[in-house]
């Protein structure tokens, strides 16, 4: 796997002084996969529908299945799931969120998804600690909501207090058992028109899931029943009217470097299995709920999560776009609260995004190669954001009592949902 070229670095335009980048490798070795240790390199990646067309084999060296993405169901999901019975505190109508202001968040199963919704949470609820949004929030206008019951329009307010707390204090939401799902959305007002002189309603939601749920097969046709299939048919119908869909997928499994053990390896093909089943589900969604939303068009962001991690190939990146940004100056932060900050950051924004599908362009294997094209809906582009929503190496320490987590870029993409539905910035 390559590290990045020197000769290509990234065209900052001085918003931020990047670090000193790592010396390329030698330009042959661009585009073949890093070898862990020293041992020979993990087999590619493939997509299902592409492994039964030649001699490809999955990271774990069993062939996968022609066409299919979805494993089979587990005898435990078969079964008749318990009535979810509402809680009292949930009669709080949820506000909805205006035509084209909706923006989900989904991934597989240890896909930091979680923690990107936790600190979104605390990012928007003070976004003068960032910056970016800042000119664009409304003081006081961003709530959170939790429900479990089957009418989703009514949840419980949460404290945003105690919620930032538990995200500061580097605790992440309890792990739900398959058979239960909690929905959270968390409710501000931006701006709306050319000149962001209105108000309106935006929708960030989160659905807390065990990733057993959100990779099996569903079926619209069971929304609404006391089981498991009505469970997963519920949740994905929450995405139906999503403008901007974020997917969480770590960037080393995507980029992996030369610190992966064999056990990332083995993680790797989990994490890329589980991201193709909840797309291929997502795709399977847009198709069936086409006529009942028209012409809404959908765009994606891949996420590329653990942005700091150093399994990932990309040295540079982590240096320039993450580590840099999380110890820039207060002055630069206050930049980017200015109309000109925030035009300028998203620029920057734009040429990561186009770095990274270059990047992907030069990958030997070819399902990730291909992954840029596959993300392509109703013709919308996607978007490529390494973020970071922790501190990995002190998560992995059990947190730190004086050190709090400092996330970056995890509010890129309500910046994008804004400028694709008024064009704020364009």
């Amino acid at each position: 796997m390559p590290d990045m070229p020197e000769k290509e670095s990234i065209d900052w335009g001085g918003l931020f002084e990047p670090s000193e980048a790592k010396p390329p490798q030698d330009p042959s070795e661009q585009g073949k996969p890093e070898e862990p240790g020293g041992a020979p390199a993990a087999p590619p990646l493939v997509f299902g529908a592409a492994a039964g067309a030649g001699s490809e084999t999955s990271v774990s060296g069993t062939q996968p299945q022609p066409t299919e993405y979805s494993l089979p169901l587990p005898v435990a999901m078969r079964t008749r799931a318990p009535r979810v019975q509402q809680s009292v505190a949930e009669t709080t109508p949820i506000p909805a969120a205006a035509s084209n202001s909706h923006i989900g968040i989904i991934g597989p199963t240890n896909s930091g998804k979680t923690y990107l919704f936790q600190a979104l949470a605390y990012q928007l609820s003070s976004p003068t600690r960032y910056g970016v949004l800042s000119r664009f929030m409304k003081p006081n206008s961003v709530h959170l909501y939790r429900c479990t019951g089957r009418d989703r329009d009514k949840g419980e307010m949460l404290p945003l207090d105690q919620f930032n707390r538990d995200y500061q204090n580097w605790t992440e939401l309890p792990p739900t058992d398959p058979g239960t799902a909690k929905w959270f959305h968390l409710t501000f007002d931006g701006p709306s028109g050319w000149w962001g002189t209105r108000d309106k309603s935006m929708k960030i939601t989160f659905v807390d899931v065990s990733g057993e749920d959100y990779a099996a097969s569903f079926n619209l046709a069971d929304k609404g029943r006391d089981t498991h299939e009505g469970l997963r048919a519920n949740i994905w119908h929450t995405y139906a009217d999503a403008r901007v869909m974020v997917f969480c997928l770590p960037i080393w499994v995507a980029f992996p470097g030369s610190n992966m053990q064999a056990s990332d390896w083995a993680a790797r093909e989990g994490l890329w299995q589980g991201f193709l089943r909840v797309f291929a589900n997502y795709v399977k969604l847009r198709k069936e709920v086409k006529n009942q939303f028209g012409r809404q068009r959908t765009r994606i962001v891949l996420a590329l999560t653990h942005g700091d991690d150093q399994r990932s190939a990309l040295y540079t990146l982590r240096q320039e776009w993450i580590d840099t940004y999380i110890h820039v100056e207060q002055t630069v932060r206050d930049h980017l609260a200015s109309r000109s900050g925030a035009t300028e950051y998203l620029a920057v924004a734009r040429s990561i995004s186009s770095y990274i599908r270059d990047e992907f362009a030069r990958l030997e294997e070819p399902a990730l190669r291909d992954l840029p094209g596959r993300l392509v809906l109703d013709g919308e582009q996607p978007w490529f954001i390494p973020v970071t929503a922790v501190d990995g190496a002190i998560l992995e320490s059990g947190g730190s009592s004086s050190q709090r987590p400092t996330p970056a870029h995890v509010d890129l993409p309500v910046l994008l949902a804004l400028c694709d539905s008024d064009n704020l910035l364009m």
